[in-house]
């Protein structure tokens, strides 16, 4: 007779947990522990669906709604180990204060977005649809990602000094419960008017630098404060901790930088820096205040460090723009495109994108109706070019993810600082427009130099020939007028 041995126990164990689904067919089900904050920003929300999901798909759910935000850790501490898995259902800051017993339980966590921006969710491609966010889970497809510390507290976005602290206190109660994403750029104005900028002393992997700052931020994910982007090159699971530095300006030297903090090219700007590294320690003469993915919990002096894939979470499948895809259709539209074309494709698509998005948010700002309208139908335009390039390749899951348009985050400002605008502030949003429009006539160029489809070849050149032109008009009427 064959001893007991691992294995014989192992599948003991397994049969002892199987569930008999619909068509009669066995399949092993899975505990989940999943808490839901009663305090998100959609903790309203029913997700009753999301749970049916959850098990359909083989999930045994028991379902927590501490009356307290501090007891969701004690539960995850507590109640972990007797499941597979741990769903929380909340925003970023639901997750941040979790962290640390998310990182003890090491259990694979999956997310139930909940809260008013979901930063981390969208870092990870997890929709705000709680049905397909159940999906993900189901899938069981995960993903390790960094976790970042500070003081030793685990974080997972950014925890920045300066500027954002005070939109942190501004971004509150029944204005944050009524307006939601909106209440950002009205918090943004009342956090103008009370910041003051502060010296602090960086030491980046040793290397120390003093800086007068208006906002410093240091993050191990890609998305905070509601769907700003901490580096253009940043990644939810690179290893690195990013940092920004702005410097103190006036208030239309913010105006001009949100596209930039939107966008994560805050380094690229004449009063921005930025810099990475695996440990960055902040010092200031006087202790400042630090806001931790949206929620004030810090004082300087403040050691950031990073824990690179400390934390297993459930993620949607990621697809390569190298690997493409296996529709038939979609292969035949590519058949004659090379790797090197697609991906200078992607960026021109991207590059429309861009400039469609500070188009539209320079026409709602400018006074100027007949000067809106003029580059709201260039917005249009552009956004035509990049879907019908869009065409051009195998699927749009290709396509990177390019922000949102920036109209959102202007809509609550727009009416306090449209009648301000000069002459001299307008001619610095077209220069803005004209540089998106000159980037998108360079990445034309460079898909003009492959060998492309014919209607690929058609467009490239006339949005060329377009990006050129248009905006060297409009600044040149405004001149002259």
């Amino acid at each position: 007779m064959r001893p007991a041995g691992r294995w014989s126990m192992r599948r003991a164990g397994l049969q002892g947990r199987r569930a008999t689904m619909g068509g009669g067919s066995d399949l092993t089900t899975k505990r989940a522990l999943l808490i839901v904050n009663r305090a998100s920003g959609s903790a309203g929300a029913d997700i009753q669906h999301a749970i049916e999901r959850l098990r359909k798909g083989g999930i045994e759910v028991a379902e927590r709604r501490p009356d307290n935000p501090s007891m969701i850790g004690r539960i995850i501490a507590e109640q972990a180990s007797g499941a597979d898995m741990v769903v929380v259902g909340g925003g970023d800051g639901t997750l941040s204060h979790s962290a640390a017993a998310l990182l003890e339980a090491a259990r694979p966590v999956g997310i139930l977005p909940l809260g008013t921006a979901n930063d981390f969710a969208r870092g990870l491609g997890i929709p705000d649809d709680l049905g397909l966010a159940a999906d993900i889970i189901v899938e069981g497809r995960s993903r390790s990602v960094d976790v970042g510390t500070i003081d030793g507290r685990p974080f997972l976005n950014v925890g920045s000094i300066g500027f954002s602290v005070e939109v942190a206190r501004s971004h509150t109660g029944e204005r944050k419960r009524r307006l939601r994403l909106l209440s950002y750029p009205v918090s943004w104005i009342d956090a103008y008017r009370r910041h003051r900028p502060f010296r602090a002393r960086i030491i980046c992997d040793g290397v120390a630098r003093t800086r007068l700052c208006a906002q410093l931020a240091v993050g191990s994910g890609r998305h905070y404060g509601g769907g700003l982007t901490l580096s253009e090159h940043a990644r939810i699971d690179d290893g690195w901790l990013w940092v920004y530095i702005v410097e103190p300006q006036g208030f239309w030297g913010w105006v001009r930088l949100l596209p930039s903090l939107r966008f994560g090219t805050i380094g690229r700007q004449r009063r921005g820096e930025g810099l990475r590294g695996r440990s960055v320690d902040i010092e200031t003469r006087r202790p400042k205040p630090v806001n931790v993915d949206g929620e004030l919990i810090g004082r300087t002096p403040a050691r950031f460090r990073i824990r690179p894939g400390a934390l297993t979470v459930f993620a949607p499948r990621t697809q390569s723009p190298r690997q493409g895809s296996t529709d038939k259709a979609g292969a035949d539209r590519m058949s004659i495109l090379r790797d090197e074309v697609l991906v200078a494709l992607n960026a021109l698509i991207v590059a429309c994108r861009e400039a469609a998005n500070v188009h539209a948010t320079a026409a709602d700002l400018l006074p100027d109706g007949a000067l809106a309208s003029a580059l709201s139908g260039i917005a249009r335009d552009r956004a035509d070019a990049a879907d019908a390039f869009a065409e051009a390749v195998i699927a749009k899951d290709d396509i990177p993810n390019a922000p949102s348009g920036e109209k959102e985050l202007f809509e609550a400002a727009a009416a306090h600082v449209k009648a301000a605008i000069s002459r001299d502030e307008t001619r610095h949003l077209l220069l803005d427009c004209k540089a998106k429009e000159d980037r998108v006539a360079d990445l034309a160029t460079t898909v003009l130099e492959h060998e492309v489809e014919p209607e690929v070849e058609r467009r490239a050149a006339a949005l060329r020939a377009d990006a050129s032109s248009r905006l060297e008009r409009l600044i040149r009427d405004h001149a002259d007028a």
